[in-house]
């Protein structure tokens, strides 16, 4: 092993203990991260189509129930399997690369984020053929918790990148 704590050519060993207990960090921030944040998404999707029948203003925003095919702004509306497929290719990519991935705690929540949100938005569509969306700013396209955390998680990402860059 090197001064830095990296292990020499010839180890097995991928992580040294200092770099697998950080992994080890970064992996349970991710984790409950995608969970907590799929649990909120299927929460208040299953709330709004239970008990949203007429839309609900509650000043800044209002709760509506409506459904979507596409992806965002209504894009691909018309070709609902393409969505599925980008969505199952990133959770996975993310899933099966989290190793290399999980380096830090801005990259964790935004993968963790975007595995979350693109995961709640399959179930939808494997569940119901479309996307519950339910939040109505009235300026925006109405979205839910799960397009969301992709927004916020992709930001996350941003600023690593930015950050790493200076």
């Amino acid at each position: 092993m090197t001064k830095t704590g990296k292990i020499k050519a010839g180890n097995s060993n991928k992580y040294t203990d200092k770099s697998r207990n950080s992994y080890a960090q970064f992996e349970l921030l991710f984790l409950i991260l995608f969970i907590s944040v799929l649990l909120l998404d299927q929460l208040t999707k299953h709330l709004v189509r239970t008990y949203i029948t007429s839309p609900v203003d509650i000043g800044l925003f209002t709760i509506v129930y409506t459904t979507n095919t596409g992806i965002a702004f209504s894009m691909l509306q018309n070709f609902p399997l393409i969505p599925a497929i980008v969505a199952i290719l990133v959770i996975l990519l993310i899933f099966i690369n989290r190793k290399s991935l999980l380096l830090d705690n801005l990259i964790s929540i935004g993968f963790g984020l975007i595995a979350a949100g693109a995961t709640g938005n399959l179930v939808d569509r494997f569940a119901f053929s479309r996307v519950t969306d339910f939040i109505d700013f009235h300026f925006w396209p109405v979205f839910n918790v799960a397009d969301s955390a992709l927004t916020v998680g992709a930001i996350f990402l941003i600023i690593y990148f930015w950050k790493k860059q200076k």
